[in-house]
């Protein structure tokens, strides 16, 4: 039941059989990934949890499932009503839903044990004014837990390819993902027209940002390899046994081979952190 609701309010915005068999795979690893940052951190306590960027909730929901009392934001007032639909069908009343960009957001400094970002700053373009408002709402032992795409990943390249091509009557009409249109995030509120990958990232310069910004990297991990590449899409949609096979092969890859990251971070206490140094 819970699985249908999901799949109905909040991924209504692409098909049941695209959410199920190509994004459900990585969100489960990235949700393992929170739970498990959480627990090292907090144990058994219950959180005051931010989701920067919630879209529809997903995230949000698992975590208030569990007892945490959870924030969500987005600029989409699409995907609030969604998430805000979830929850009243999934009868969770320690979630709440709020269409506003994180700046404005009206919060005290130190009021959170964790703040969410997920699959954001490559969205925006200043995404150091984002890392700034999180340092200031994070308490200081609290955790922030930050995943983006690895900007010359797997991923990207096919798709920076793709946006060349496209444009070539040759390829314009071939299924290139199994969705029809590319995963965007709105640059203001209510947006209808949202703005695609604007930042790409390499491991060096993310973890220089955090460390400009007062963060430093606790723990990383890989997130995914070839799942999500334009054509090889539906080869995993076909074999789907080929997601967990992606998965544990990235977690063996190195850093600058994959598709994307998952971070936990803590605020740096001292002027002398130095950049936290990962091997590529």
């Amino acid at each position: 039941m819970e699985q249908s609701i999901i799949r109905r309010l909040v991924y209504g915005y692409v098909s049941d059989e695209y959410c199920r068999l190509a994004y459900l795979p990585l969100y489960s690893k990235k949700l393992n990934f929170f739970l498990e940052s959480i627990g090292c951190k907090f144990g058994q306590r219950k959180c005051k949890i931010l989701d920067i960027g919630c879209g529809d909730g997903y995230y949000s929901l698992k975590l208030a499932a569990l007892g945490h009392e959870v924030l969500g934001i987005d600029l989409s007032s699409t995907k609030i009503e969604l998430a805000g639909k979830a929850k009243d069908a999934m009868a969770i009343w320690n979630a709440s839903f709020r269409c506003c960009d994180a700046l404005s957001l009206d919060v005290k400094e130190g009021y959170y044990d964790v703040i969410i970002c997920s699959e954001l700053i490559e969205h925006i373009p200043d995404p150091s004014k984002i890392l700034r408002a999180i340092t200031s709402a994070l308490k200081n032992d609290g955790i922030a837990l930050i995943t983006l795409p690895n900007g010359f990943g797997p991923y990207q390249i096919a798709d920076n390819l793709i946006g060349v091509l496209t444009p070539l009557t040759v390829i314009k009409d071939l299924p290139l993902c199994p969705h029809s249109s590319p995963i965007k995030c709105a640059t203001k509120v209510g947006d209808k027209e949202p703005l695609g990958h604007v930042n790409f990232f390499t491991l060096h310069q993310i973890t220089r940002m955090f460390s400009n910004r007062g963060l430093k990297i606790i723990t990383s991990r890989q997130s995914d390899f070839l799942a999500g590449v334009p054509f090889l899409a539906h080869i995993f949609q076909i074999f789907p046994h080929l997601y967990d096979i992606d998965s544990r092969m990235a977690d063996l890859l190195p850093f600058a081979w994959v598709s994307g990251w998952f971070f936990s971070v803590e605020k740096s206490l001292t002027d002398s952190d130095d950049v936290l140094s990962l091997s590529v």
